[in-house]
């Protein structure tokens, strides 16, 4: 699996004018691939929506920009989950402990 710098340089590669479809979904291929194991997401979601911005608007990319449209929001919401349980998490009301009472007789 190519690292994030090599997807990055590969997306960064690209040119709207002379790169064909092949290539645009070779990167996509590989921007699907680290988004299953990479944890850097907030640097894949930059990568990703590079990508986005490189797309020609030509109906042969249609599909392409669909399905990185798809990516882009599920990273987001992955994200989003990530941090509201963070959240959820710093803010969970702790256990109280009981004062222990000593046996007065």
């Amino acid at each position: 699996m190519p690292s994030l710098e090599e997807i990055e340089a590969e997306v960064d590669s690209l040119d709207r004018l002379t790169s064909n479809i092949f290539r645009f979904r070779d990167a996509f291929a590989k921007i699907e691939t680290a988004s299953q194991t990479e944890t850097d997401t907030a640097r894949l979601r930059n990568i990703l929506i590079l990508f986005r911005d490189k797309i020609p608007d030509l109906v042969a990319f249609k599909r392409l920009r669909a399905d990185a449209k798809d990516l882009a929001e599920i990273l987001m919401l992955n994200s989003l989950q990530n941090r509201l349980g963070r959240i959820a998490k710093a803010h969970a009301p702790r256990p109280r402990l009981r004062a222990s009472r000593g046996n007065e007789t």
